[in-house]
């Protein structure tokens, strides 16, 4: 039976909040400190350890975003492999330890607390407002996943999003769209990576089929065997079995 303190769609109990109680606050507090019942997120976000123990890797990384985003004093801009967890798209490696955003070149904001912060302009039309947080777009998330991330990253995550079989109708998009928006990027860091990413990229890959592809020495890359069986299976371990693969909204 589901725990009747913590909310029924997020699954969190935020200390302070609206449904929140002082014997509630202490009850949480205590059941967490003695690794009773309850887990804490974040500093006065709680959830019960029948909530998150059956919850898969993606959606306990949704949970961490939920509590950041709930104990921030401003809206922070969802990014990154955080993004792509919000967006459902699928990641060749590990969901992060660390809730990813992005914050304007002049913020003070650090990287602290279970937060990694990343730098940089944003456009107005690269920030999406889902579920009540602001997440970067699926085009500018898929960018950023190629620009710092693996090659085997990069490749799973652009696969799925040109896959009108795979991707849901808000995260389908074609690599005509990233090459744009690739164009319309100001930094040139990861450009290279990026746009190397979008080109290997296929919209009717079909990862159950053994298909490997020698990636050609370039004078900035050398041979990379790569076979997609691979990094399906790769990706397989960040998502679950369960996992629709949708957006969260």
């Amino acid at each position: 039976m589901a725990d009747a303190r913590i909310d029924e769609h997020t699954g969190l109990y935020l200390s302070g909040g609206a449904a929140a109680t002082e014997s509630g606050d202490r009850q949480f507090r205590r059941e967490a400190q003695f690794g009773r019942s309850a887990l804490r997120l974040r500093r006065g976000v709680f959830t019960t350890t029948e909530h998150w123990g059956p919850l898969p890797p993606r959606q306990r990384h949704l949970a961490e975003i939920r509590a950041v985003v709930a104990t921030r004093t401003r809206d922070p801009l969802i990014s990154h492999q955080s993004a792509a967890a919000v967006w459902g798209i699928p990641l060749a490696e590990a969901w992060p330890s660390t809730v990813h955003v992005l914050a304007p070149p002049q913020s003070r904001a650090r990287s602290k607390n279970g937060v990694t912060v990343h730098r940089i302009d944003v456009p107005d039309g690269d920030i999406v407002d889902i579920d009540g947080m602001l997440v970067t777009s699926p085009a500018r998330t898929l960018l950023d996943l190629a620009r710092t991330r693996s090659f085997a990253t990069a490749v799973v995550a652009i696969d799925h999003a040109l896959n009108q079989r795979s991707a849901s109708p808000e995260v389908f998009l074609t690599d005509e769209v990233l090459r744009e928006k690739l164009q319309e990027s100001v930094s040139p860091r990861g450009w290279v990576k990026a746009e190397r990413a979008i080109r290997f990229g296929r919209p009717n890959a079909d990862n159950r089929v053994n298909r490997s592809v020698a990636w050609r020495s370039s004078s900035w890359a050398s041979p990379i065997p790569c076979c997609r069986r691979a990094i399906a299976t790769l990706a397989a371990a960040s998502t679950s079995p369960t996992s629709s693969g949708r957006p969260i909204v």
